[in-house]
C-alpha cells in the first residue's frame, strides 16, 4: 500500500508506514509529496524484500537505501506515478498465493518464575538486539491477570499485573487498549522482557 500527500509530515513518515504495515500486514510506503522532489519511507513484511523491489526501480530515484524490511527514497515528483505502478506490479506478482498473516517466532515456552534472578542478565548477553538479532520472545500459558486497565493519552495501551506461582509482573500490551473487555482472568501470553526503570527502581 502507498499513501502520498503534500501535507504529510516527513518526520513521521517512517512511523506511519510501520503502523500501516503492522496493522494490515502488507508492505507500506508513505510519501511526502513536494513540488519537484518527493521523499518516501517504506516498511515491509518478511515475505516482500522492499530494498530489492526499490533496486528494480533504481532509475526513478535521486537516492534510496535501506534493507529488506525498511527503506527510504527521494525521487522527482514526476516519477511517483511510475514508481507506484511498478511497485504494485512487483508486489502483486511476488505475493500472489502467499498466506499474508503475521507469524510469531517463539524462542521458548516458560513459566514466569523461571525468568527471574540471573536469567534476564544471561539473556542480555545476547545483545545488542535489532535487525537480524531480535529480542527473545517467550510464551507462558495460563497466566493470571490480577489487574488490567487502559493507559496512554488516548487509552490505546493496556497496563496489566500478571501472576504465575509466586511471581508477579507488570506488563504492557501496546496498542491493545480496545481489547480491554476481552481480557479474561487467565491468559496465554507471548512477550519480550524489558527492565522498567522508575523512581530509581528497576524491575522486570
Amino acid at each position: 500500500m502507498i499513501a502520498s500527500d503534500k501535507d504529510y509530515p516527513a518526520g513521521i513518515a517512517g512511523l506511519v508506514a510501520g503502523r500501516l504495515s503492522e496493522e494490515f500486514y502488507r508492505p507500506a510506503i508513505v510519501v511526502k509529496v513536494g513540488e519537484k522532489l518527493s521523499s518516501g519511507s517504506c516498511r515491509s513484511i518478511p515475505e516482500f524484500n522492499i530494498i530489492l523491489a526499490l533496486n528494480q526501480c533504481s532509475s526513478l530515484f535521486s537516492q534510496f537505501g535501506g534493507h529488506s524490511q525498511a527503506a527510504g527514497f527521494i525521487l522527482p515528483t514526476k516519477n511517483l506515478p511510475h514508481l507506484t505502478r511498478h511497485l504494485f506490479q512487483l508486489a502483486t506478482t511476488q505475493l500472489e498465493g502467499v498466506d499474508l498473516h503475521p507469524k510469531l517466532d517463539i524462542d521458548a515456552e516458560v513459566r514466569l518464575p523461571e525468568l527471574g534472578g540471573d536469567t534476564f542478565l544471561t539473556i542480555q548477553q545476547l545483545a545488542p538486539f535489532g535487525q537480524g538479532n531480535p529480542h527473545p520472545t517467550f510464551l507462558s500459558h495460563r497466566v493470571e491477570v490480577i489487574d488490567c486497565y487502559t493507559m496512554g493519552s488516548n487509552r490505546e495501551h493496556l497496563r496489566m499485573k500478571l501472576k504465575q506461582g509466586d511471581t508477579i509482573w507488570d506488563g504492557v500490551a501496546f496498542r491493545l487498549g480496545n481489547c480491554l473487555t476481552e481480557v479474561s482472568s487467565l491468559l496465554d501470553i507471548v512477550y519480550n522482557l524489558e527492565i522498567d526503570r522508575w523512581s530509581g527502581e528497576e524491575k522486570l
